[in-house]
């Protein structure tokens, strides 16, 4: 039987008053913003073209409550463990299942994984880095990805094999 892996604590990155604003750049924020209006703008030309009748403050509500999910996912945390219980080689083949592949590295310290999509739909902020110093791995990324990742690594240390 195995033993049962030392437990990973996942953090905030940031105070718990910055998590109350989604945005973690100003560019993520204009970009939020662009793909707003150009929704809405494409959403009421819709509309009118179809002759229905949309208030813009509808619109508007609709569109901030479609597209801020996607901004709260990547407010920023860290993964931390001491290496013992989860190793380099089972934290990288668990960010290729889940679709991530390295981009640059520092060989021995530091590592960035994104997502395996096309350049211009990659953000900074879904980017992992996996730092490992001391016999520490620390995962800074997305807070809730981290998280996923976290039962899955903990999943597969426990699993007799």
């Amino acid at each position: 039987m195995k033993s049962i892996p030392a437990p990973m604590p996942l953090q905030w990155k940031q105070r718990p008053w910055r998590r109350l604003i989604p945005f973690q750049s100003w560019r993520q924020l204009l970009s939020f913003g662009l793909i707003s209006a150009t929704t809405g703008l494409a959403c009421k030309l819709f509309f009118q073209w179809t002759g229905a009748d949309l208030p813009n403050p509808v619109l508007a509500c609709g569109i901030v409550a479609g597209a801020l999910p996607s901004q709260v996912l990547s407010i920023p945390g860290v993964l931390r463990t001491d290496g013992t219980s989860v190793t380099v080689p089972a934290v990288v083949a668990a960010l290729g299942e889940f679709g991530y592949e390295s981009r640059d590295s520092v060989p021995g310290v530091d590592r960035l994984y994104t997502p395996r999509i096309a350049a211009w739909m990659r953000s900074r902020e879904s980017a992992i880095r996996l730092r490992v110093s001391d016999g520490e791995l620390s995962l800074e990324g997305p807070y809730f990805f981290l998280r996923s990742l976290r039962t899955q690594l903990l999943r597969k240390a426990a699993t007799p094999g």
